[in-house]
């Protein structure tokens, strides 16, 4: 091979490599925000009865999901948009998954459980 693929080569691994850092880094700012966004819809849908701000913030919630960020927390706050939907089911599913990955939000997942209707 010539001495200027050998070069191309090496620019097309830098330039990947990079490409590849800044979406590993870019990644869980989007997350970050998307729960941001997420919370502010579910208050506005909490405040104003409106079922299209839960909807939206069950779409954000999702998509930080997708990205990659999860814990607990998140779980605990996608199961109050679904029960914000009325979807007790799932809420109810949800916040059992979370019970079972995770004891110590043991007394809050209870209690958010007890909150549903039956």
């Amino acid at each position: 091979m010539k001495k200027w693929h050998f070069g191309l080569i090496g620019l097309v691994i830098i330039v990947g490599g990079l490409a590849a850092g800044g979406y590993f880094w870019w990644r869980p700012r989007v997350a970050s925000q998307s729960i941001v966004e997420a919370a502010d819809a579910f208050l506005a849908g909490r405040d104003n009865n409106d079922i299209l701000e839960y909807d939206k913030a069950l779409d954000l919630v999702d998509k930080a999901i997708a990205w990659g960020k999860y814990d607990s927390t998140i779980g605990i706050f996608r199961g109050q948009v679904l029960a914000g939907l009325s979807r007790y089911d799932e809420a109810r599913a949800q916040y059992e998954k979370i019970l079972a990955a995770d004891p110590s939000a043991k007394e809050a997942v209870e209690d958010l459980l007890n909150q549903l209707p039956q």
